[in-house]
């Protein structure tokens, strides 16, 4: 019984805990960011911004 009311009182830090995976999707993020082909994208963006401005 003592389980049931910790289970409620445990909803409530779920939530500060919801940030640190974000930090997950983060690096997720960087890596993706790191890839070749996202960096050959970025590097022809700027190349036609460059031509363009």
């Amino acid at each position: 019984m003592v389980s049931v009311m910790d289970l409620p009182l445990a909803s409530p830090p779920p939530l500060p805990s919801v940030p640190p995976p974000e930090e997950l999707d983060e690096e997720g993020y960087m890596i993706r960011k790191d890839s070749p082909a996202v960096v050959a994208q970025e590097s022809r963006w700027s190349s036609c911004t460059d031509s363009s401005g």
